[in-house]
């Protein structure tokens, strides 16, 4: 399924994203595809059987990209950022921004099935002068259609408005190294086995659109210590006033010094009523002079509030970490690779981490993620009096208490990787990505993706712990978390069994529809996995058998103390017999017959819909005061 959407004249170079609507989208260097992948049935997720989609194809003029190495999409799907090499330096990377749409209305949707589209590059100025920076990451910010941002390897996060590609509008640099490097300093197989006296970033997560974590960025680091950057807001984004109320209310117990300057950072960023909403071709402030609209409209704008370029003079984020303790850090010399923030009602519940060697760690967030600040002036350049871009460099600041405990420790034994000669073991050609993706119809779930296979990664303690942690019931020491079951690895899809690997992958579906993860090989052939319905997996790569029959005997144990009663189901009682002559509702032996089978139900099923919709009542009152 979805041949006619990967089939790009035998190319295997193709990388698959997705936005929020359902469309799932393949890019090679000089052409993006489009496919809506909402309207799968039911009997397409259970046989996979082929159908067919309405596509739609771009042909990007003069990307001058030789290799594809990164591929993301806005939430709206509007826009797409492209990274890989450059034709002319194979040293440099090249990073472009392509308008998907140009304005026209949803991609699918308009007439013509092929078109062109032009490739703007993003800061030049940087990437074409800076031979072996790589890009780590490149994701939309989920709160901007308009913005992305991009961790590089010279662990500097930047974060891109759209309409000004030329340079970021904010930038941070990272300081989490106690060895600070100089001049111009990239990763070399030294700095990669100094893991202690010099980690890096090496992936980051936007929080959710709750409470400060909207303007909050978690980073994971190679040494897999996690860290958080809060307050950063995209130029321009839009918040309502009522949250920012709430941001107001979450600070009240801090300090007086982390308020007041908390208080000066929301006067400067959140002071001003949106005006009309900007499109790309129109500036803020031309947007902001247009015509009034009517009363009614003009009381919605005022519920609104832009976030204002802004800048503090003597204060800048801190890089507030690592949250799992200084004490609790692994030391084993695994690298992290990969990282995924999750929630499951209205908190930041939880966070994966994807390591090189094939182990998932999942943390829980037991606390509130809230300003944290550091005395240093920002580099700010302006245009008059309004600020354009801003430099910040960020060290880090401990927090006050642990805010991320390990969970759960899942090792989907993955088979060696091949190093290069001569390269070291933590050096980048040797280091192995596992990539995690989030499960879009199910947020105690995700994926996590590597060359030899993907598998399901399912977290069943999130949804008990996540209402325990915000519920206002007492229920005694926080820090006593619950023993539940554990998470568990499915293993969706195994290289090894096709002689195949891993090209590339995302999820499709959505809320309304069961998700899925779509994976690219690399024999071009795309592959739909669908959790819960993987075939059995060998030994050897799938969890080992003891667990599994732990884990089983662990689920069978806790489903029977639950809800023993209830899968036992409705009565066995005799149902009424069957009478030989005509029945109807005419006659009096149809309606005896009819009343005895009113009867029979209510003692049986309707009185088991009774009992069970108690017990399950009961059951969810008792997990939320665990």
């Amino acid at each position: 399924m979805f041949a006619q959407l990967v089939a790009t004249a035998g190319r295997t170079s193709q990388l698959l994203s997705c936005d929020d609507h359902g469309r799932l989208y393949a890019a090679t260097t000089d052409t993006i595809r489009c496919a809506d992948t909402r309207n799968m049935s039911t009997d397409l997720q259970r046989d996979q059987k082929a159908k067919e989609f309405s596509t739609k194809e771009l042909h990007v003029q003069k990307s001058g990209l030789k290799t594809l190495t990164g591929l993301a999409t806005s939430r709206d799907g509007s826009y797409a950022v492209l990274a890989g090499t450059s034709t002319l330096d194979a040293d440099c990377i090249t990073l472009l921004f392509i308008d998907l749409t140009e304005g026209k209305g949803p991609l699918l949707k308009q007439s013509a099935s092929s078109e062109n589209r032009k490739a703007y590059p993003v800061h030049p100025d940087l990437f074409c002068h800076r031979p072996g920076l790589r890009v780590l990451q490149v994701t939309w910010h989920p709160g901007s259609d308009l913005h992305f941002a991009v961790l590089t390897t010279d662990n500097c996060w930047r974060l891109y408005h759209a309409d000004k590609l030329a340079e970021p509008e904010q930038t941070f640099e990272l300081q989490t190294s106690t060895k600070r490097p100089f001049g111009m300093h990239f990763m070399d197989d030294d700095d990669f086995n100094d893991t202690e006296s010099l980690r890096h970033a090496v992936g980051f997560a936007f929080g959710p659109a709750y409470g400060w974590e909207r303007f909050t960025v978690l980073f994971v680091c190679s040494d897999r210590s996690l860290f958080f950057l809060c307050p950063v807001a995209p130029f321009h984004a839009t918040i309502s006033s009522s949250a920012v109320a709430q941001l107001l209310h979450s600070i009240r117990d801090q300090p007086d010094a982390v308020q007041s300057t908390t208080h000066a950072w929301l006067s400067q960023a959140l002071s001003k009523p949106a005006g009309r909403a900007t499109s790309f071709s129109a500036s803020p402030a031309q947007a902001d002079s247009q015509q009034p609209d009517n009363p009614s409209v003009s009381a919605l704008k005022q519920s609104i509030i832009r976030v204002q370029p802004h800048a503090l003079d003597n204060h800048v984020p801190a890089l507030c970490g690592p949250l799992q303790g200084s004490d609790n850090l692994p030391g084993d010399g695994d690298l992290a690779t990969s990282i995924l923030a999750t929630r499951y009602g209205d908190t930041c519940s939880a966070v994966v981490i994807g390591t090189s060697s094939g182990q998932v760690e999942t943390y829980v967030v037991a606390g509130n993620m809230t300003p944290t600040w550091a005395q240093a002036s920002p580099a700010c350049h302006t245009e008059g009096r309004h600020y354009v871009a801003i430099l910040s460099e960020v060290y880090i600041v401990p927090p006050a208490k642990t805010l991320c405990r390990l969970r759960d420790i899942l090792d989907l034994h993955l088979p060696p990787h091949t190093q290069h000669q001569g390269s070291s073991s933590h050096s980048p050609a040797a280091v192995q990505k596992l990539w995690l993706h989030p499960d879009l119809s199910a947020p105690d779930r995700c994926y996590a993706v590597q060359s030899h296979g993907a598998h399901a990664i399912t977290l069943p303690w999130l949804p008990v712990l996540c209402h325990r942690l915000s519920s206002t019931v007492p229920h005694g020491d926080q820090d006593d978390l619950p023993e539940l079951l554990p998470a568990a690895a499915e293993l969706l899809w195994q290289g090894s069994q096709t002689g195949q690997s891993v090209m590339s992958a995302a999820p499709v579906g959505g809320t309304m529809a069961a998700g899925a993860l779509l994976v690219f090989d690399s024999a071009s052939q795309p592959h739909c996995l669908w959790p819960n319905r993987a075939p059995t997996a060998p030994e050897d790569v799938d969890s080992p058998p003891s667990s599994s029959a732990q884990y089983d005997a662990d689920v069978s144990r806790a489903s029977n103390a639950l809800f023993g009663a209830i899968l036992q189901g409705p009565k066995l009682l005799a149902p009424p017999a069957d009478r030989q002559t005509p029945t109807g509702t005419g006659n009096p032996e149809g309606q005896k017959l009819l009343t005895d089978w009113i009867g029979h139900l209510r003692q049986t099923h309707v009185e088991f819909a009774h009992v069970a919709h108690h017990d399950l009542m009961h059951v969810s009152f008792s997990s939320l005061c665990i």
